[in-house]
């Protein structure tokens, strides 16, 4: 026979196991995009109370040119920034990469909506406008190795959701190792007559063209400066940088 203080303790556990359960039950509630649990209300990223105040969100730029939000030596150092700007979502510490990874190398695609609805918060939150959009080529490599582009699936991600055209201006006509295994002075000299400026039969450039390049993780910014220099070789724009981490 339990005591009533024994069976106060189970009633308790039960009311709360039910609780939880009419929250995984009710239609009211939604499951948070980037840990899964359910609650009746998330983000507009879709994400959940606890993860929206964990996500160490870049709200505020140090480095203009970058979008740093510290001191940023890289630039200070660049001997010519051929972009006008740069902004990122979220710094990318331990937690982050290991949300990347999970997107970019384990298969976890239900990621990409969390990642586009991050660009795109960041988009309106900078006050970015352009006319244009596109992303860093992989190499042929790359892309059979991961089956996909995720720069490329984020920029349309972000194209439908703010209704600005997606065109590839970028190819990649050499085969490089991953920048994140290279020191900063490896990055700036191997990037060199990597990519080629691309046309397409569709699209037409015109004077004054505001061009977006989308991409996955800023780091030292040799990617994009390399990118934003081949566009820019191949007509006349101004280019700026989105990055969903930084």
């Amino acid at each position: 026979m339990f005591s009533s203080e024994h069976q106060g303790r189970i009633k308790s556990a039960l009311s709360n196991l039910l609780s939880q359960l009419n929250s995984w039950l009710s239609p009211d509630s939604f499951s948070c995009v980037s840990c899964g649990g359910r609650s009746t209300q998330l983000s507009s990223a879709g994400l959940c109370s606890p993860c929206n105040r964990t996500f160490p969100w870049i709200l505020e730029a140090l480095c203009e040119v970058c979008g740093r939000y510290e001191r940023c030596y890289d630039c200070e150092r660049r001997e010519r920034t051929y972009f006008a700007m740069n902004r990122s979502v979220v710094v990318y510490d331990a937690a982050m990469k290991n949300l990347l990874a999970l997107y970019k190398y384990r298969g976890q695609e239900r990621l990409q909506a969390l990642f586009v609805e991050m660009l795109s918060g960041a988009y309106d939150h900078f006050q970015m406008s352009v006319d244009v959009i596109t992303f860093t080529p992989l190499s042929s490599t790359r892309l059979a190795e991961r089956g996909f582009n995720q720069a490329e699936q984020l920029a349309r991600g972000l194209g439908a959701a703010k209704g600005i055209p997606v065109v590839p201006l970028l190819a990649r006509i050499k085969h490089t190792e991953k920048q994140s295994f290279k020191t900063r002075k490896e990055r700036l000299g191997t990037l060199e007559h990597v990519f080629s400026f691309q046309k397409d039969p569709d699209f037409t450039p015109r004077e004054g063209l505001r061009v977006l390049i989308v991409d996955d993780v800023y780091t030292t910014g040799s990617t994009l400066n390399e990118c934003a220099k081949v566009i820019r070789e191949g007509m006349w724009a101004e280019i700026y940088g989105l990055t969903w981490a930084r």
